[in-house]
């Protein structure tokens, strides 16, 4: 009897403690830890952006001439210039870019596939269609692409019904996610990255 009302006692002087000096959460904390944050060019990012020209286009015999429309810009941007197509026409520019998935290329950790979309802004940006491993992607469907792993990216322009002086697409947007379950991923506001 006498060990019970021991343990009933310290039981009742600690919970009693605990209500006297708080529940034991903390309500401030300050630590320092390194951390390695870089920003780097798109062609070295975790999503590369690699102009057509840095590559040489082995699938069908042909070079890379069609590349030279897309370039690295001084602020480390992929920037695509064609600003000489004739009006009423169709033009098809292969290899204009390479997609690349750098996450876990020299990583020990494990990340998963990362799915892609496309979508372009600007006056008449629906006469832009982009293939992707020769498939049609214009309209925004995602693509997957492997860790290590690149995609060629072709632009394809239909104009056959602008004149000349009309602009076409002034923006492009690449969102990525990584898909849950084998599912489509949501491609949200603000997770893609412009190439103007």
């Amino acid at each position: 009897m006498q060990r019970r009302k021991f343990v009933i006692g310290v039981g009742a002087l600690a919970s009693g403690t605990a209500a006297a000096v708080g529940t034991g959460a903390f309500s401030a904390f300050e630590t320092d830890r390194e951390a390695t944050i870089e920003v780097v060019d798109d062609t070295e990012a975790y999503v590369g952006l690699v102009p057509g020209d840095d590559w040489a286009d082995e699938e069908d015999g042909r070079n890379a001439l069609d590349g030279a429309y897309a370039k690295i810009a001084d602020n480390g941007k992929l920037e695509i210039t064609i600003d000489r197509l004739n009006p009423q026409s169709k033009t098809e520019f292969r290899n204009v870019f390479r997609l690349q998935n750098n996450t876990g290329a020299d990583r020990d950790d494990k990340p998963g596939d990362k799915q892609f979309a496309f979508a372009f802004e600007g006056d008449n940006a629906d006469a832009v269609n982009v293939i992707v491993d020769g498939e049609d992607r214009s309209d925004g469907s995602p693509f997957t692409v492997v860790p290590g792993a690149d995609e060629r990216v072709d632009l394809f322009i239909d104009a056959s019904d602008l004149e000349e002086g009309d602009e076409v697409a002034t923006e492009m947007t690449i969102t990525a996610a990584e898909p849950e379950d084998g599912s489509n991923p949501d491609f949200g506001q603000g997770a893609g990255s412009d190439g103007s």
